[in-house]
């Protein structure tokens, strides 16, 4: 650890018009995650059941995002976008925190992955689907440890990463880093996947519409666009020259590192907002006509807080996990028309309200449809 700088220096450069983009867009991204997050933690806190173990993983990713944002924007102040000759005073303090922001990096997109992984132990309960999220857990670790450990000891000795002159002088050597960035990307993009595709075949199984399949597959098909982000930086960091014009040949593959992990906090968040939406088109976005039922609905997020005052009798009380589908309005302003999908049982629910799982999942267990109706007209 003596080997280390005692302070980071750099020498600052203009930001040339291109990266002042960059660093507007990342600003921009980077205040809307916060936004996102914060109305996320309000809607489970306040109008639902409470935080969960979800809920603590997107905090983490969270804070480490802002690192990752940071210490992007700390590059590009450093002569991002500048020929290599004109920076190199920078080189050991770039080259220093580039090291600090693989760790940082992988950090924030594991949190974002275990996040919905946690989510899916609270709605899967049967034992299959959660040994497989179990399973998908442990892959995303050995894909964080084997990364951060390749990354760590590509220099020999590790503090060769940022001293040049250990190279040079012959007592130190390093690897190509390229080839361990684009195996991080590609596999980040592969375990994406996975996580993604590992509600599917339960969805599938639903006793539903086709369409009500499709939109609750669509809910968690969000991780796509980081999937999207992460195939556009495997081209980029492709073409950052690492020896010879780093600042030069850096500039998307930075914006793009602070993208991603933002992104992936944006997908496994914004499903967890509809709460709020209920909320706010049970208070402003429809006429006096129509009145909510006087259950708190629940939805993939946590449940809502709005009730309608009358008494409690003959009402529903969903489960803590359940997925609003599709919320209908009719013409009239009388009639309202709910479709949710639960997890777990609910022995309170009538045999006409409840669609459950195929014969395999009779049990109770696991994720169930419900659909609920309600009339209600002007009092004059």
């Amino acid at each position: 650890m003596d080997q280390l700088p005692t302070a980071i220096h750099i020498t600052p450069f203009p930001l040339k018009h291109e990266i002042l983009v960059h660093v507007a867009v990342e600003s921009m991204i980077q205040f809307f995650v916060f936004v996102v997050v914060g109305l996320r933690l309000f809607a489970r806190s306040c109008m639902g059941a409470g935080l969960g173990l979800d809920d603590y993983m997107i905090i983490i990713a969270l804070l480490l995002s802002c690192v990752v944002y940071a210490l992007m924007v700390t590059l590009q102040v450093a002569g991002t976008g500048y020929e290599q000759v004109e920076t190199m005073a920078n080189i050991p303090t770039i080259l220093l925190l580039t090291f600090i922001t693989v760790p940082t990096y992988l950090g924030c997109l594991l949190f974002s992955k275990l996040s919905m992984l946690c989510f899916y132990l609270r709605i899967f309960e049967t034992q299959a689907p959660r040994r497989l999220v179990f399973g998908t857990m442990i892959l995303c670790l050995c894909w964080f440890v084997s990364h951060f450990l390749a990354n760590v000891f590509i220099c020999k000795p590790v503090p060769a990463q940022w001293k040049m002159e250990l190279v040079l002088s012959g007592e130190g050597t390093c690897g190509n880093q390229i080839p361990i960035f684009q195996s991080m990307i590609i596999s980040n993009m592969l375990t994406d996947l996975i996580i993604m595709i590992l509600p599917m075949k339960i969805i599938w199984g639903l006793q539903m519409r086709f369409m009500e399949k499709i939109g609750l597959m669509t809910s968690f098909l969000l991780l796509g666009a980081v999937i999207v982000v992460s195939s556009v930086r495997v081209h980029y960091v492709s073409t950052v020259n690492m020896r010879e014009d780093l600042t030069k040949t850096m500039g998307t593959s930075l914006l793009l590192t602070t993208l991603e992990p933002n992104f992936a906090i944006l997908c496994v968040s914004i499903p967890m907002l509809r709460p709020l939406y209920r909320s706010y088109r049970a208070r402003f976005g429809s006429s006096g006509a129509t009145k909510l039922s006087d259950e708190a609905t629940h939805t993939i997020g946590g449940s809502g807080a709005y009730r309608s005052g009358r008494s409690k009798q003959n009402s529903r009380k969903m489960g803590r996990d359940d997925i609003t589908l599709a919320t209908f309005n009719a013409d009239d302003n009388y009639t309202k028309f709910d479709t949710n999908v639960e997890a777990g049982s609910n022995p309170s629910l009538s045999a006409e309200s409840d669609r459950k799982l195929a014969a395999h999942n009779a049990s109770g267990d696991g994720i169930k449809v419900h659909t609920q109706w309600e009339i209600s007209r002007h009092s004059k």
